[in-house]
C-alpha cells in the first residue's frame, strides 16, 4: 500500500531556500490528506515568519510516496 510523507520548504523571493523538512514519523494514508496538511502547515509557517513584507517568504510543499515494506511471516 502506498503512503505519503509531507515535505515542506521555506524560500524567500530573490534569495535562497532552506533545505526541505519532513517528519518521517507522520505518514498519510492518501495524497489528499497529505496535501491538505501541506496547506495547513504553510499557513502556520507564514503566520510565524517575521518581516513578511520585506523578505517575501514562500512555502513550497509536496507529498512523496512511501511504500510499506511487506514482511514474510
Amino acid at each position: 500500500m502506498i503512503k505519503f510523507i509531507l515535505v515542506l520548504q521555506l524560500c524567500f523571493v530573490g534569495a535562497d531556500c532552506h533545505p526541505p523538512m519532513s517528519n518521517q514519523d507522520v505518514v498519510f494514508d492518501g495524497w489528499n490528506a497529505c496535501a491538505i496538511s501541506g496547506y495547513e502547515q504553510s499557513i502556520i509557517i507564514m503566520n510565524e515568519v517575521n518581516e513578511l513584507e520585506q523578505n517575501k517568504p514562500l512555502v513550497r510543499f509536496w507529498c512523496t510516496e512511501q511504500y510499506e515494506k511487506k514482511t514474510n511471516i
